[in-house]
C-alpha cells in the first residue's frame, strides 16, 4: 500500500522509518529502476547514495520517487 505524505511531512515520516528505503526512477526506455538507498537529512535536503544508473536517470528525469517500508 502506498500512502501520500506532503512534502512538509516527508523529513517527519522518514525518521519514524529509518534511514533504508528505495529510490525509484525511469530509464531512458521508460522502465523502472529501482535500488535500496540510505538516506539522511543535511538541512532540508535528502541526501543518498546513487550508482550511475539511477544518477544518469535522475540527472535525465529529475522527478524521482522514495519509498520507505513501513516502521512496524
Amino acid at each position: 500500500m502506498s500512502v501520500s505524505v506532503e512534502l512538509e511531512r516527508v523529513q517527519e515520516e522518514a525518521a519514524q522509518r529509518g534511514p533504508g528505503g528505495f529510490l525509484l526512477t525511469v530509464s531512458d526506455d521508460g522502465r523502472p529502476h529501482v535500488v535500496a538507498v540510505t538516506a539522511r537529512w543535511e538541512g532540508d535536503a535528502l541526501v543518498m547514495g546513487a550508482g550511475r544508473s539511477s544518477s544518469r536517470n535522475a540527472g535525465a528525469r529529475p522527478h524521482v520517487s522514495v519509498l520507505w517500508p513501513p516502521a512496524e
